[in-house]
Order: structure tokens, then sequence, then C-alpha cells
């Protein structure tokens, strides 16, 4: 895998797109920790994580406002300026695919990030939710249709189309190709994973998964060299991150 130089990414939007409140926390919220020092953060949830509970007398509404209100807490950590929620139905994304794949272009064009950070549709992590993988596919057509101005005024999406197109960032992916050391920034990623007090009942135990946490990212850091590291697969319209060190690990 390369190594981030994440110091040489200066000036640039980024947004960060899950498909549940604590989706990029976990997976990437390192490496935001890291850009927000010389970037501009920008988080979106596709939905609010309705489902996100094992209690069956929860109430659906009830636990929307609650996750929607620990991602906020949690992209003031990034320092996000914005933390957006497009309220699609949690673990049934999938129903709705044309209108997802416009709702994102409408993002894409209004946001008009430089680096779009979202999830691998190919990942084959289990149990490997459903609304990740149909999130990480509709985001990687709405990338290119949103750099498309014939397609946009067909669409009726109003703003200009994107040029150049956005590098991709897929978190926690299936064939990584770079990574991020995120290890002085890793209590601070703990915490802002803390804030989804929600998450952790007799089901996930936070003990747990802390130590499922701990195995990930410290085995992606040993791969570059670090104590722990954020894994990704980056897709760039220059055929190569630019934003990548040609440094590689032993197994690369």
């Amino acid at each position: 895998m390369n190594k981030i130089d994440i110091g040489r990414v200066k000036g640039k939007k980024i947004l960060a797109i899950g498909a549940h409140p604590d989706d990029v926390d976990f997976s990437c919220g390192g490496t935001l920790l890291l850009l927000s020092k010389q970037n501009r953060i920008v988080l979106a949830c596709v939905t609010s994580g309705q489902m996100g509970t094992h209690d069956e007398d929860s109430d659906k509404t009830d636990l929307m406002t609650v996750r929607e209100r620990e991602q906020r807490e949690a992209g003031a950590r990034y320092k996000a300026s914005q933390v957006l929620f497009l309220q699609f139905p949690d673990f049934f994304v999938s129903e709705q695919p044309k209108r997802l794949r416009k709702r994102l272009i409408k993002l894409l064009v209004r946001v008009r990030p430089d680096i779009v950070i979202t999830h691998d549709p190919w990942s084959e992590y289990f149990p490997y939710h459903p609304d990740h993988r149909v999130v990480g596919f509709a985001v990687y057509d709405a990338l290119l249709a949103s750099t498309l101005p014939l397609y946009l005024q067909k669409k009726s999406v109003a703003g200009v189309a994107l040029s150049p197109r956005p590098e991709l960032w897929l978190m926690h992916p299936h064939e990584p190709s770079h990574a991020v050391d995120i290890t002085s920034v890793y209590p601070k990623k703990i915490a802002a994973i803390k804030l989804h007090k929600s998450q952790f009942d007799g089901v996930f135990v936070w003990e747990k998964v802390e130590k499922r946490l701990v195995k990930i990212f410290s085995g992606v850091g040993k791969e570059i060299g670090a104590r722990q590291a954020e894994a990704f697969r980056i897709i760039s319209p220059e055929g190569d991150a630019v934003f990548s060190t040609e440094r590689k690990s032993k197994r690369a």
C-alpha cells in the first residue's frame, strides 16, 4: 500500500458520505481528523439509522433524532461545516435507486468536493450491510453523472457540472491501495465513535467493539510502518492518487 502524506492535502473540500450515522467515524474518522486541520469537511448520511437498535420496543422516530444528534456531535470533532441527512429509510435504500442517485448528484453539484469518501461497494467484510453496498455504487455512478452537463439538464439538476471529477476514496476497502497513519489522532477517533452511545447496548458491547477496532487499524498500520492506520482504495481521475507518496509497503 502507498502511504498518503496527509499534510500535502491542503485547501480542499472533503465530502464524506456514509449510509448511516457512525459509518464514517468507524471507517475514516482518524483521516477526517487529520484532514480537518487544513481542509473543509462536509458529512452526509444517506439514512438516519432508524433500524439501528436491537430493542424491538424502540421508537424509530426517537431513535432517528438521537442518531442524528450523535452524528452532529461527532461531526463537530472534525470541524464539519455541514452535517447533512438525506433521510432515506434505513435498510431499504436499495428500493429507491433512481431517487438516491439523483439526490447524490444534487449533493455533489452543490457541495463541489475535491475528494469524496464513501463505502467500498465491493467489500467482502461480513456481515456487510446492504445499505453500504448500495450507497457505494450510487456514489460511484453519481460522480460520473455530476460531470456531464447534458445529463444534469435532462434530469433537471440545477448547477454547473463538476470539473474536474473529484477523487474517490473508498473506505474499509476490499483491495486497499493507500493508507493514512492515524496514530497521532487515534484516541480522538475512538472518542468520536463513542459519541454514538445508542449503538453500544447489550449486543454491541463497547469493550468487544474496541478490541475489534484495535485489530483492524493496527493491522493496517503494520502495512505502512505505523501503530494505527486507515485503509482506502483511491480512484483518481488522474489515474493515480495525486496526494499519495511513493513509499510502498513490502506487501505492495
